[in-house]
């Protein structure tokens, strides 16, 4: 069974939406959903999530890029991940769990290789329930591909809304989930934020670079997920189109064993 789903894709294309209608087609099947917000710049999905306020981060537990920076030049952050997720409690709310690695919030506080460095460690480590679906929720483009966060999933959704950088982006996160050892049955390529005509003119895109075969479905515009995006209202309880749409595509993906 697929228990560690990531959910990757270019800035806007609407991976947080995606990733909370997820966690919420889950918890109908009966599952527990953990989404692991791995995004180092976006700093909103609790509120899609319906969380009164944000969990403390990873990092802030380790006492932030120092603490974190230390462990990793020891090798030892394996070790210090473990001892913190025994003592961490999850934040969680009717079979939704959130547990952030970490935000940018100081200016020249240096890059995002020691958050990333977490991010790897902890999807290595990280053993899923046996009711437990994990969705992570990426940073925008391919470098967490790059740095081989994915090695550590059972399968990767790429989302693609209606531009020619998104089409191009999932050409080049296709070949290096291959890269690294992502067969290519567990890799999803989903539109998102399209109408019938959008959709054909997307699937067309994806014929010509050869990924038509991975597509498991599309999701509709809404303009109800769209104002509250604008909002900050949360979108977890929406049944509209787009929800229905995410539960046909999450049926597709766990008939696949």
């Amino acid at each position: 069974m697929i228990k560690k789903i990531s959910i990757c894709g270019k800035g806007g294309s609407g991976k947080s939406v995606i990733i909370t209608l997820l966690a919420n087609a889950i918890r109908k099947k009966g599952y527990n959903a953990l989404v692991v917000d791995t995004d180092e710049s976006n700093t909103g999905l609790y509120k899609m999530l319906d969380f009164e306020e944000a969990p403390e981060t990873l990092s802030e537990s380790f006492g932030g890029r120092k603490g974190i920076t230390k462990y990793w030049n020891e090798n030892r952050l394996g070790d210090l991940l473990s001892d913190t997720m025994q003592r961490k409690s999850i934040f969680t709310k009717n079979g939704i769990g959130l547990l952030s690695i970490g935000k940018i919030v100081d200016a020249g506080g240096g890059c995002a290789c020691p958050l990333n460095a977490v991010v790897r460690e902890f999807l290595k480590i990280y053993e899923s329930g046996e009711t437990e679906i994990l969705l992570v929720d990426t940073e925008a483009g391919v470098e967490h591909l790059g740095r081989g966060n994915e090695k550590y999933v059972d399968a990767i959704i790429i989302v693609v809304d209606p531009s020619y950088e998104s089409l191009e982006l999932a050409k080049r996160a296709m070949k290096l989930s291959m890269n690294l050892g992502i067969p290519d049955e567990r890799i999803y390529i989903i539109t998102n934020k399209v109408d019938d005509d959008t959709n054909k003119i997307l699937m067309n895109g994806l014929k010509e670079r050869g990924l038509e075969s991975n597509f498991a479905g599309s999701v509709k515009l809404d303009a109800k997920i769209r104002e509250a995006n604008i909002l900050g209202k949360p979108i977890i309880e929406y049944e509209g189109c787009a929800a229905q749409d995410i539960e046909k595509i999450l049926n597709n993906i766990m008939a696949k064993k």
